[in-house]
């Protein structure tokens, strides 16, 4: 299967659709508010991830870059979601439709 390089990224913060932000070539840095103080976040050559956490095990820094679509850092005790999202070009076919 073919990985589709993403264009933007969706954070979450407790289940909830915060920001959308595009992915970049320069880099940009956000902080995201979250219950346990916040995590900064880096977007930079069209990739994603998380810098810092004051989450006790920093599972959600550890992960690095994330940069196709369908990729995701999640920080579980930030309740912490951060998902890649891309284009399917309309020439692609489908494997399947899951409802």
């Amino acid at each position: 299967m073919e990985t589709i390089k993403g264009n933007k990224v969706e954070i979450y913060v407790d289940n909830q659709l915060k920001y959308v932000y595009p992915l970049q070539e320069e880099k940009k840095d956000y902080f995201v508010d979250t219950n346990l103080g916040g995590v900064n976040v880096q977007i930079e050559n069209m990739k994603v991830r998380v810098t810092s956490s004051n989450s006790p095990l920093k599972i959600c820094v550890k992960q690095g870059w994330i940069s196709n679509a369908g990729d995701t850092i999640i920080g579980v005790p930030d309740r912490l979601l951060i998902k890649i999202l891309g284009d399917v070009s309309e020439t692609e076919e489908l494997d399947s439709i899951a409802r």
